[in-house]
This record gives structure tokens, sequence and C-alpha cells, in this order.
């Protein structure tokens, strides 16, 4: 008799609760495409992800001519609680261009301070004898 009426008691807690398992009911309701507009998916999505700062370079990637001298790259921050400082740490790395031949190697850190959403790192082309078409400079952060 005890455990029938601890049953009902818990069922009865759970529908005035809001009925159980909230981030059961949330990945069920991104699974069903019937029953949620897309809109609606997505700011459920965006709301599970608003925390993350993403960092990304504006554009993709950079192609220079070797005279150049040197080249800026633009480091973007967006998403996240702007209201942090974000470091973040870069190394270059060899792509079509090879460090000591055609740029010198360049590392760090970039700090992003509260509200600050661009960065810029630049890195010295080497310009040789030989004629080549333009670098690709190739960046991992």
């Amino acid at each position: 008799m005890f455990l029938v009426l601890a049953y009902y008691r818990i069922q009865a807690t759970k529908r005035l609760g809001g009925g159980g398992n909230l981030k059961k009911k949330l990945l069920k309701e991104l699974n069903e495409p019937d029953q949620i507009l897309l809109s609606e998916k997505q700011q459920l999505i965006n709301d599970t992800t608003s925390h993350i700062s993403k960092i990304r370079f504006e554009p993709n990637y950079y192609t220079v001519l070797e005279n150049a001298g040197y080249v800026t790259l633009h480091v973007l921050r967006s998403d996240g609680n702007l209201r942090n400082t974000v470091y973040v740490d870069y190394t270059t790395e060899d792509g079509t261009a090879t460090h000591g031949a055609d740029y010198e190697p360049a590392e760090g850190t970039l700090i992003f301070y509260p509200m600050e959403t661009h960065k810029q790192i630049q890195v010295k082309i080497i310009d040789d004898e030989i004629f080549e078409e333009g670098k690709l400079i190739v960046l991992s952060i």
C-alpha cells in the first residue's frame, strides 16, 4: 500500500513541477521537425550555445605577393559574453608557403578585453630571388 501511494505522490509532484526531465523534452523537440518551426529550433540551439565565444579570421585565408613585406591578418570575436576577457593562442604553420623561406614564423597570444571584437596579427613575408605566384599563409587558432 505504501509503495502505491509513493508512486502516485511522485507522479503528482512531477505534474506540478512541469513533468520531469526538461533536457530530455528539449532534445525531443529539437529532433521533431513537425512540432516546432525551424526559426524556433534555431533559437533553441542558439540559446544553448550563447555563452560560447567564436574566434575567426576575416577573410578565411590570405594570399600575398612576396614583395608585400608583411600581411595583416584580421581576427574577429563574436557571440558569447563580450564582457569577458578572452585569450587566444596562435601560431603560423606551413601551407603553400614555407616558414624561413617564404615567411617568418609568428606566434603569440591575442587578448580580447571586454567589448573588444577585433584584433590583428602581422606576419613578415620574405622576398627571395625566385619568382613565385602569391603565397597562401595559413594560421591556426
